[in-house]
């Protein structure tokens, strides 16, 4: 859930993504977005750096970067019932469900301007971006 909502990348994206596209050196992440074949290299933040040390730390034999615990990626269907078991505990504990798919939104209206969220979701066009993922409010003056 950190690496959807921090990265702003697709579900399959990251389930995909392996441990040479992270170029520590570089200080970057390469993802060849499935949906729109787009290029994006998202700048390893010490945030970003610290979710993937954890990552690394949980499984160290891995060649994915989120994979099961004996090394072996995620198929789309195991995530999905790992998701949902994971998702109906928080709602029986009381909290409002959402969406894996909510993350990348939740990413997008967090994101300082529009433009960014664009860039960093590998949109486009902003008009994708505000139009499906900037959730959040537009606080305006009243007139005087």
């Amino acid at each position: 859930m950190d690496m959807a909502l921090t990265l702003g990348q697709r579900q399959g994206d990251l389930l995909r993504l392996t441990w040479d596209r992270v170029l520590w050196d570089a200080g970057r992440i390469r993802f060849r977005q499935a949906k729109t074949g787009r290029r994006l290299a998202v700048r390893i933040t010490p945030a970003v750096e610290a979710l993937l040390r954890q990552c690394r730390e949980l499984q160290p034999e891995g060649t994915h970067v989120i994979c099961k615990k004996n090394g072996t990626p995620y198929t789309s269907e195991g995530f999905r019932a790992i998701w949902q078991r994971y998702r109906r505990r928080w709602i029986n504990a009381g909290n409002e469900s959402f969406t894996f798919h909510d993350l990348r939104a939740m990413c997008a209206t967090k994101c300082p301007s529009l433009e960014k969220a664009s860039e960093l979701l590998g949109h486009t066009t902003t008009a994708m971006t505000q139009r499906v993922y900037r959730r959040g409010e537009t606080l305006v003056d009243p007139l005087a």
